[in-house]
């Protein structure tokens, strides 16, 4: 257990767990003893517990607490990673110091990225054959990248794939031969498409 930098009367230990000894009330000259302190899920999904100095109470992260108080500060252009991409698992064996570079490629590494959904080859071939099946009953009407679309019907089916949720606009534009910034509009509702 150490004592974390900046806040007296608070302690750390290597596995996250966050101890205060702060005296409470108007007995002061006797000593307290340690309480554990209960942490918080912030919405990002990390653990955080609120510390007070001077009056004020201030939210920190755990991990950045543990890797403070038994590394060092934060060198510059540097992010707090988890090692196996668990966001509770705030143990100093499990927390570095990296770059944001490798901390995105952590994320993908372990699935944590909140970039799009994965999606299974059975989901990708069941879009793509659906499109091809409009296609040969002359449903669509497809041009280059960039293209306009030149019927109601297949713009309801774009907003009907965004409103789904569970592919990316580059797949979605993908599906129908053009760009991620044509359906981008279109979720976005800006009437010019190109």
């Amino acid at each position: 257990m150490k004592s974390i930098k900046e806040w007296p009367h608070y302690f750390i230990d290597v596995d996250g767990t966050v101890w205060s000894q702060k005296q409470h009330g108007r007995s002061k000259k006797y000593p307290t003893k340690l309480k554990k302190l209960t942490p918080r899920l912030h919405s990002g999904g990390y653990l955080r517990v609120s510390l007070c100095k001077n009056g004020k109470i201030v939210d920190k992260y755990i991990h950045r607490l543990v890797l403070e108080t038994f590394i060092g500060s934060c060198p510059y252009g540097m992010q707090c990673c988890h090692n196996d991409g668990n966001k509770h698992n705030n143990k100093l064996s499990n927390l570095r110091w990296d770059t944001a570079t490798a901390n995105q490629l952590d994320k993908n590494k372990h699935g944590t990225s909140n970039k799009g959904t994965k999606h299974t080859q059975t989901t990708i071939n069941k879009i793509k054959n659906t499109k091809y099946e409009h296609q040969q009953q002359g449903k669509y009407d497809f041009i280059n990248t960039r293209s306009v679309f030149k019927n109601q019907f297949q713009l309801n089916i774009v907003r009907h794939l965004i409103n789904f949720n569970t592919l990316q606009l580059s797949e979605i534009g993908a599906i129908f031969c053009t760009d991620r910034t044509v359906i981008w509009r279109i979720k976005h509702k800006i009437r010019r498409l190109c």
